[in-house]
């Protein structure tokens, strides 16, 4: 190969690489996290870009409450009236700091009237109990990487009085599918 090829090849693989090696001191050494996080049913589950979590103002159960971003698995989920009582399993995921959801679910449930019951640190997880009327709510949160995952149980509580003929709180939305 004669000096004039080499020197245009050279000067070509340099024009072709002189965009990579620019953009790798762009970073400045941060951390990024891997940027597309999927729920189990492969939802993508979008980061939660300021401190703290804000509810959704229409939760599929209303007196729960739901974080913006965290997504409802479908498959998993249910909800009926079972006497006096919903009998409710939601499960989600979204992306957020563990912390953050734990805080976000204490301050939903005292706002709409749960009453204070134990709050539990399980083995991979951590648990929230609560009741309200006829009604007994528990809250279990476990973090797999960037993903945290939501189970809320609500259920009758046992031997509750006959003048509670209602369910206490509105009916969660039945149409899980609609939860983008």
């Amino acid at each position: 190969m004669n000096q004039s090829k080499i020197t245009v090849h050279v000067c070509l693989l340099a024009l072709y690489l002189l965009p990579a090696l620019l953009l790798t001191g762009c970073n400045d050494n941060k951390k990024v996290a891997y940027p597309n996080v999927m729920s189990s049913e492969w939802k993508l589950l979008d980061p939660q870009e300021a401190r703290g979590l804000v509810a959704k103002p229409d939760p599929l159960i209303p007196d729960v409450g739901q974080p913006v971003g965290f997504k409802a698995l479908v498959k998993q989920s249910q909800s009926a009236i079972l006497g006096n009582a919903r009998e409710v399993k939601h499960v989600y995921q979204g992306r957020a700091k563990f912390e953050d959801v734990i805080t976000f679910y204490r301050r939903q449930l005292e706002l709409h009237g749960w009453k204070m019951g134990t709050d539990e640190h399980q083995d991979e997880g951590f648990a929230l109990n609560r009741n309200k009327g006829p009604e007994r709510l528990r809250i279990y949160m476990y973090a797999e990487g960037d993903r945290v995952t939501v189970v809320i149980m609500i259920g009758p509580i046992l031997n509750v009085p006959s003048s509670a003929d209602a369910p206490n709180g509105p009916m969660p939305n039945m149409n899980l599918g609609s939860n983008s």
